[in-house]
């Protein structure tokens, strides 16, 4: 009967803290009966008081119970949103990695048709960048380095170009086409390993083409 009536009071005592006015309390039926619904709605009354109270200048706030369910509650979305927000952030840097990786071999390929000569493009992992250059196979100490955008390292285990010094390169001949053999570059994530981007150069007419995921790994 206790438990009941503490219960009953603490419905009493909630609704009556929804209503500010509260002027509609009479209105209110608890199914206890009446030397405890006495009781329940002298309480009820009593907790409105405090509660409608002014409260000084000084001690208006949150209470500690109150900032504790705010700290649960932001630490519960922040472990629900993070690891999508990771992932977001991961894939967005993968596929503009990707994009120049293919557009720097691209460039390599109209340059070389353009000069008529020989023409290598490179990649290779520096610290936590990958850097790439473009440079005439004759004269690889002529390479200008450049750095792809932050995030993305090279994964070696699913990249199959022509390797040299460490670096690997794709080359293109005088016609613009791939001098074999043919292969991939695979980028991952700094913050998924599982995440694959990698751009193929399958033919020797120099075909190129992007793939994700799961055709980086074949």
């Amino acid at each position: 009967m206790n438990r009941k009536l503490g219960l009953g009071c603490q419905l009493l005592g909630y609704s009556c803290w929804l209503d500010k006015r509260s002027a509609n309390l009479a209105k209110i039926q608890p199914s206890a009966p009446s030397t405890y619904r006495t009781i329940c709605r002298t309480i009820c009354r009593t907790i409105c008081r405090t509660r409608h109270r002014a409260i000084p200048a000084a001690t208006a706030g949150l209470t500690l119970l109150e900032m504790l369910v705010a700290i649960v509650i932001g630490g519960i979305l922040m472990a629900i949103l993070a690891p999508a927000w990771l992932g977001w952030h991961a894939d967005n840097r993968l596929a503009t990695a990707q994009d120049e990786v293919f557009q720097a071999m691209r460039q390599t390929q109209n340059q070389a048709l353009n000069t008529r000569q020989t023409w290598r493009v490179g990649f290779r992992q520096a610290a936590e960048y990958v850097e790439w250059s473009m440079f005439p196979a004759v004269s690889p100490a002529d390479a200008q380095w450049q750095t792809l955008v932050a995030g993305v390292q090279i994964a070696p285990a699913e990249t199959t170009l022509r390797q040299g010094t460490e670096m690997y390169f794709v080359e293109f001949n005088h016609k613009g086409h791939v001098t074999p053999p043919f292969g991939r570059i695979s980028l991952s994530s700094h913050w998924s390993d599982r995440k694959r981007r990698c751009v193929f150069v399958s033919t020797l007419l120099g075909v190129l083409r992007k793939a994700a995921d799961r055709a980086c790994y074949r």
